[in-house]
């Protein structure tokens, strides 16, 4: 009787481990949340200017293109891509880039991990909720001059002297 008793136990205890390996494995480990725009300006070193105007008329440089990307399940557009040449700017990359994954969350039962992923622009910090990205341009005479309108609001980016500068 006692070694049947020690075999549903151990049973049990095997169950109990393989039970929590399949849940993490089918848990959501990737959380996408947003940073705020300021916080994105700020640690990417990018000169951010509101101007009402300069989103108004697209105008890329011939050897610019300039384009919406990452649409979320809503269909929000939650980024953009600039190319000039060989050089490339990919929002989203460039936030997961600056903003690594962060674990936040141990479950003690399971051991399980969740983790943010930043994604995307969002009105408060870690919200899962993204802001739109409704446009984005070149500026014709100087491909480090970018119009981005997020949110409906309207900024001029200088990226001259950051790391993602045109060639």
């Amino acid at each position: 009787m006692k070694k049947v008793l020690h075999l549903v136990l151990l049973s049990l205890f095997i169950m109990m481990i393989a039970g929590c390996a399949e849940d993490c494995a089918h848990e959501s480990d990737y959380n996408l949340v947003g940073v705020t725009y300021d916080d994105f300006i700020l640690k990417s070193g990018i000169k951010s200017t509101p101007n009402a105007t300069a989103c108004n008329t697209p105008n890329n440089p011939a050897d610019c293109s300039a384009s919406l990307s990452n649409a979320s399940r809503f269909g929000v557009m939650q980024g953009f891509i600039v190319q000039c040449g060989s050089s490339k700017f990919e929002l989203q990359q460039t936030i997961r880039t600056l903003y690594p994954q962060e674990g936040y969350k141990e479950d003690k039962y399971e051991q399980c991990s969740d983790y943010y992923v930043y994604d995307f622009f969002a009105a408060t910090h870690r919200s899962p909720t993204p802001q739109q990205i409704d446009s984005i341009s070149v500026d014709a005479n100087n491909k480090n001059i970018w119009n981005v309108k997020v949110n409906g609001v309207c900024y001029q980016w200088d990226v001259t002297n950051t790391q993602y500068k045109m060639q």
